[in-house]
């Protein structure tokens, strides 16, 4: 009878002994787990930002970024084409607005069609962040005609071209957002606008940009007189 109580506490004793160790052993191998976990994911998102910070660039203080490349190669990519859609956003609550919208369609028509490319213009009327209806001259100066959102859409799912899209201000700095057939521009101000699209040009037809545009200054001088 002494003989079993004996081997009862003994096993009692041998079962607490491993519970204590399973339960010494199991939060280091708890807090082991937590170490590789959090070394893995520091490491995943410091090479996310890495790889971020090596697809910005600024240029005249302006951020160029993309989600892919360097924007200076998308850039370089996207002067070769041929076809250019200018979609910029127009709202009905400000006409000062407006007017540097339709400075911005000038500067880029004038320079793409100095060189030879062809150019559409797609106005998005847009109210807070959706597009109500479009204006587009299918790529005839003399012709305009009111898109639905429908028709309008389609246009910017196409990607037969270049979409170059000039948003309204929306934003704490001035930047630009590249990608493959995209160049989107993200004003600070309405005053930023004029800046952001000569900026655009310079940086895909270099001095080319500038020449075209004093010649179009000299022929309306011609005209004028």
């Amino acid at each position: 009878m002494e003989k079993d109580k004996n081997n009862n506490q003994e096993k009692k004793h041998q079962h607490n002994k491993k519970e204590n160790l399973f339960q010494k052993y199991g939060v280091l191998f708890a807090v082991f787990i937590l170490i590789l976990i959090f070394t893995f994911s520091f490491a995943l998102i410091s090479d996310l930002l890495k790889q971020e910070k090596q697809n910005e660039e600024f240029f005249q203080g302006i951020l160029f970024y993309s989600n892919t490349k360097k924007p200076s190669l998308l850039l370089a990519q996207i002067a070769e084409r041929k076809l250019f859609l200018i979609s910029p956003e127009f709202t009905k609550e400000s006409s000062y607005l407006n007017s540097q919208m339709s400075d911005a369609i000038v500067r880029f028509t004038v320079v793409l069609t100095y060189l030879g490319k062809s150019t559409i213009i797609l106005g998005r009327v847009t109210e807070g962040n959706d597009v109500n209806y479009c204006y587009t001259n299918e790529g005839d100066v003399l012709t305009g005609k009111e898109l639905d959102k429908n028709e309008c859409l389609a246009y910017l799912d196409n990607n037969s071209y270049v979409k170059i899209l000039i948003e309204k201000p929306n934003n704490k700095q001035s930047k630009i957002r590249v990608e493959e057939g995209l160049i989107e521009i993200k004003p600070k101000s309405e005053h930023d606008i004029s800046q952001l699209s000569h900026l655009v040009l310079r940086k895909l037809f270099n001095e080319n940009a500038d020449l075209a545009i004093e010649a179009s200054n000299k022929k309306a001088e011609g005209l004028i007189r």
